[in-house]
């Protein structure tokens, strides 16, 4: 009686049509206690709903998002200091005279390791972020998830370019390259026509291949297996049998795979399409390669994400398309880069423009086109995009709460930690309201006072030959 409540609350009806028509009524809202109180349509499901994320006021909320912005830039900006930054300095230093231009040997697979590493970190780091925001649902968790995984890759990306730029660069010059007028690369300093010469294009091509393939397209995905399934199992099986103490349902939770159904794959696969999208600012013969790599890592990935959600991930509800919206929205990046790579490449081309005015404008232009595109998309998508869909109108269910909840295991009662509590110790129902866990449903008990409809035998133990 002394728990601290929330100004939310769900409210569950018989029927669909009961609902509708309540909150068509109360469109004002009405007084209670001296309270305004509105009511209005949650397009969500019992299992999406962080319970213990209601409480949080929305000034919190930001704060902790805030906080999660900064541990990400925090984190990215040790790695670069401490991992990218004694990399760069040590492949500069090496001597590219007696060599190929372009870093080879052991360099090219410590920099496959760093990727590789610092994409599984960022992994879990914006995993952990996202979750300690404090968001209401998993569907706007999920958005946050792919929002700070997704910005933390890209930020990599343009660092990683830069790097990329700077081991070329070094190289092309420590071999007293020239160009096609016997001018050394050296004694240029207009950083488009370094960018543009041969020998910078060649290197920066060749830094790119190596960067997304396998480092970036593949190798990430193909120790997910490993990293999220085989090492944490066996790590638990040895520790569960070796302990006493674990048993039970400590024992089951310890075994439990640790593989959560998220919805970061789309950040992945945006962060590959925009580095594909880099090719176009390198020689075309790299172009060809990486969409065949594009190709070829998606479709591992699509397999093996197949294989993952069919089977090792234990349940998980989406119900409001928002990740997909907003990853929609995302795709502008990619679009926006071939657009400034368009522009990029028609300067002086036969039959075009030819912009004669200083570098820093024509760059500038350049993020302008950038911009522009993305304004342009995002426009398209939220006012144009509707207007040329066909949206069906909305028929309520003639089902009742009552049916449905009958075969449906999770309701708003069983999945709401408080109310289980109340109903065992406050209201003493008999039975009481059982938490809902996936693989236990048997243990729920019907009881239809109280909302609880659904009840199930235990399993029949599966025996392996």
């Amino acid at each position: 009686r002394e728990f601290r409540t929330t100004s939310f609350a769900f409210a569950v009806f018989e029927s669909e049509a009961d609902r509708d028509a309540a909150v068509e009524k109360l469109t004002d809202g009405f007084e209670y206690r001296g309270a305004k109180v509105g009511l209005r349509n949650v397009e969500c499901e019992p299992g999406s709903v962080s319970w213990q994320n209601m409480g949080l006021s929305d000034w919190s909320r930001r704060r902790r998002v805030f906080i999660g912005v900064k541990t990400i830039l925090l984190a990215i900006g040790c790695w670069g200091l401490l991992v990218y930054l004694p990399y760069m300095q040590a492949v500069q230093s090496l001597d590219y005279t007696m060599s190929e231009q372009e870093p080879a040997g052991a360099s090219v697979y410590v920099m496959m390791l760093l990727l590789m590493l610092g994409n599984v970190a960022l992994y879990f780091l914006c995993g952990i972020v996202a979750e300690k925001s404090g968001f209401r649902y998993q569907e706007h968790r999920e958005t946050a998830y792919i929002v700070y995984y997704a910005g933390a890759l890209l930020v990599c990306i343009i660092l990683d370019t830069y790097v990329a730029g700077s081991i070329s660069y070094r190289a092309a010059i420590s071999v007293r390259t020239r160009l096609g007028d016997g001018q050394l690369l050296s004694s240029i300093s207009d950083p488009k026509a370094i960018f543009d010469s041969y020998p910078v294009q060649k290197a920066m091509g060749f830094q790119l291949w190596t960067y997304v393939f396998p480092s970036t397209f593949l190798l990430p995905y193909m120790a997910e297996p490993f990293v999220l399934i085989y090492l944490p199992y066996h790590l638990m099986a040895k520790v569960v049998s070796t302990n006493p103490l674990l048993v039970g349902w400590r024992a089951e939770r310890a075994m439990s795979i640790f593989i959560p159904y998220d919805l970061g794959r789309y950040a992945d696969i945006l962060a590959n399409v925009t580095l594909t999208t880099l090719v176009f600012f390198v020689p075309a013969g790299y172009v060809h390669k990486v969409l065949v790599a594009l190709f070829f890592s998606h479709t591992v990935i699509y397999f093996w994400d197949h294989y993952r959600v069919l089977r090792l991930v234990p349940n998980f509800t989406m119900a409001l398309p928002t990740v997909d919206t907003f990853a929609t929205v995302m795709s502008v990046v990619p679009c926006g880069v071939i657009a400034a790579a368009i522009f990029y490449r028609g300067n002086c081309a036969r039959g075009s423009y030819c912009y004669t005015g200083p570098t820093s404008g024509f760059f500038t232009l350049c993020f302008i086109v950038f911009g522009s595109h993305c304004l342009l998309h995002i426009v398209a998508l939220r006012k144009v995009a509707p207007r040329l869909s066909r949206k069906a109108p909305h028929k309520p269910t003639a089902l009742t709460y009552a049916e449905v909840a009958k075969y449906t295991p999770a309701t708003w009662f069983n999945v709401n930690p408080a109310w289980c509590i109340r109903s065992q110790h406050l209201y003493k129902h008999n039975p009481f309201t059982k938490i809902y866990v996936p693989g236990l449903e048997h243990t729920l008990k019907a009881n239809p006072s109280i909302g609880q409809h659904f009840e199930d035998r235990m399993a029949k133990p599966e025996v392996y030959r």
